[in-house]
């Protein structure tokens, strides 16, 4: 990354752990100024319009723009550059026309919310906050480009700005408006994540290039070759790309929301609440480590092996062997084979290191949160919240989140690396994962309740998307040394972790008989808490003893990054 000592991963972390922070504790006093019923319709209700809207608009596009900038040895860099800054204009009219098409649709199927005041503003706003975060897309993919610099470091300080920005106007609404009017403190929130968001970007590009070849960034190009029909191609193939992607994004959206979509209809506004809360505080691991992951390692992976299932390397191999003497052409083959060899090596060791990571910590969260998930909530959002459906569902969460983890990455790693057909292919996954959770939820509401089965309907059906994404990385991406066995922690660890869930579900079900709400309730959970202290510094002691070396490895391959 130009301008910066830093690896992707160790910059995403660093600011964003600091960014989720600091916002987490200003969104505290929100959820505690918050009526259950008003923070479900703000995180269910318009939380899924606006992801229909951003998610479908450039997933895609992000995608097939990410696998061209990363297209190695480009023997004409001018098509290439228009081709992707037109490509980057794609999501804002796709958003248009998006949220042409929701907005009618979200009001007459939110019925139950029209009473709310506000309601129909509020979603205008959410609409407008969308549109915006779209306007920034050019600069955001220019900025990721080799002509911007691949700066991460601008979308990372343009995310925390805009969730801070966020934040504060929040809190400040619902302090300051009617008690009626706790949804459009959500909807000013959001304009102001929205407006932040592509002031940081517009701001930032301005100082660097200015305000004239700023705006040139929002104008479609042509290409000044000679080479047109090359460049048609080229950008024929990436068009087709980002339709596959598009496609798969709807398809993955689909399930991804599915549980929303069932919360808003099976259960009550104050239940939507709590679930919203308890999706709001186990989704912090995901914000703070999973999704910056993710995303740095996509790009690595992009950088490394974007063109394996494109066939773009090969193709620029018999380019140069076309024009060079049979000496040039073999030492040209050996430099090639050696980088090729190396790029391959430095993903493999990524991905180890990012699943085995991901290993040891959701099997921590599979023993510690459920039993800690009550007094957790009661800590932090106040004894209203603890009558409501956030305890499960956070508990449920301990089976989600590892599932996910692991699902991200490998998911991460076939969109960075698969070509047309793999993706074809894999949009029948999402399918088939869909059936799984359908057919998940449909036994699982009989023995839980309905919060839980929709998160543990969710777990399957991403198990489903995770099989995949090993068997591609295994198979077709030729990493046959992926093993469970070298990813999973040391036997004694796993003892371990197994003992404490055992101890602290015992002593949390005893607490269970005596804990109420308030500072008499918090007291009551001491001995629960203690436990599960104890317990915990004596898992770590384990690890240390026994996974120290592994950790270490795993470390070092994240940090190998930064000499790149």
């Amino acid at each position: 990354m130009a301008g910066s000592g830093l690896s992707p991963t160790v910059l995403l972390l660093a600011l964003q752990i600091g960014t989720r922070l600091f916002t987490f504790i200003i969104n505290q006093a929100s959820i505690r100024w918050s009526d259950p019923s008003i923070y479900g319709a703000a995180h269910i209700h318009l939380e899924l319009l606006l992801s229909v809207v951003l998610f479908l608009s450039r997933e895609g596009i992000r995608g097939a723009s990410l696998r061209r900038q990363s297209s190695k040895g480009s023997t004409d860099e001018d098509k290439t550059n228009v081709a992707s800054n037109n490509l980057s204009l794609l999501p804002i009219p796709l958003g248009i026309a998006l949220a042409s098409i929701a907005l009618p649709l979200f009001l007459r199927t939110s019925t139950d919310l029209a009473s709310q005041p506000y309601f129909t503003e509020v979603i205008y706003l959410y609409l407008a906050s969308s549109l915006l975060e779209l306007a920034a897309e050019p600069l955001y993919l220019h900025a990721l480009s080799p002509q911007g610099g691949r700066d991460i470091s601008l979308r990372v300080r343009a995310e925390a700005l805009a969730a801070i920005a966020k934040g504060v106007v929040t809190l400040l609404g619902l302090v300051s408006l009617d008690e009626k009017a706790g949804l459009l403190a959500f909807g000013l929130g959001q304009l102001a994540y929205g407006s932040t968001a592509l002031a940081t970007f517009w701001l930032s590009y301005i100082g660097r290039i200015g305000l004239r070849p700023t705006f040139a960034l929002y104008i479609l190009q042509h290409s000044h070759t000679k080479s047109e029909a090359s460049s048609s191609s080229s950008s024929s193939e990436t068009s087709r790309l980002a339709l596959s992607l598009t496609v798969q994004s709807f398809f993955k959206h689909l399930l991804t929301e599915a549980d929303k979509v069932a919360v808003s209809r099976l259960a009550s506004l104050e239940d939507q609440g709590g679930y919203a809360l308890g999706t709001n505080y186990a989704s912090l691991p995901l914000r703070l480590l999973f999704q910056p992951l993710e995303e740095s390692s996509r790009f690595q992976f992009s950088k490394d092996l974007g063109g394996a299932g494109t066939g773009e390397h090969q193709g620029e191999e018999a380019e140069v062997e076309e024009t060079v003497t049979p000496e040039i052409q073999n030492t040209t083959k050996k430099i090639a084979t050696a980088s090729s060899r190396a790029r391959k090596t430095s993903s493999y060791n990524l991905l180890h290191a990012l699943l085995h990571l991901h290993s040891f910590l959701g099997l921590f969260l599979l023993a510690f949160l459920p039993p800690l998930s009550s007094p957790f909530i009661l800590l932090l959002s106040g004894p209203q919240w603890l009558a409501t459906s956030a305890p499960r569902t956070l508990a449920a969460y301990a089976v989600f989140l590892p599932v996910l983890g692991w699902s991200g990455i490998l998911e991460g790693f076939l969109q960075s690396t698969a070509g047309r057909d793999q993706l074809r292919r894999y949009n029948g996954v999402i399918l088939g994962s869909s059936a799984t959770f359908g057919a998940s939820l449909w036994g699982l509401t009989r023995v839980v309740s309905t919060e839980e089965a929709l998160v543990l309907a969710s777990a399957a059906a991403m198990a489903v998307r995770a099989a995949y994404g090993w068997r591609h990385a295994r198979e077709e991406a030729f990493f046959p040394q992926l093993s469970l066995g070298g990813l999973r922690p040391s036997l004694p660890t796993l003892c371990a972790l197994g003992f404490a869930a055992i101890v602290t579900r015992a002593t949390s079900v005893a607490t269970a008989d005596v804990a109420s709400g308030g500072m008499k309730g918090l007291a009551s959970y001491a001995g629960l808490v203690g436990t599960a202290v104890t317990t915990g510094v004596g898992c770590l002691g384990v690890v240390y003893l026994f996974d120290r070396r592994s950790l270490t490895q795993a470390l070092s391959a994240l940090n190998a990054q930064r000499a790149r």
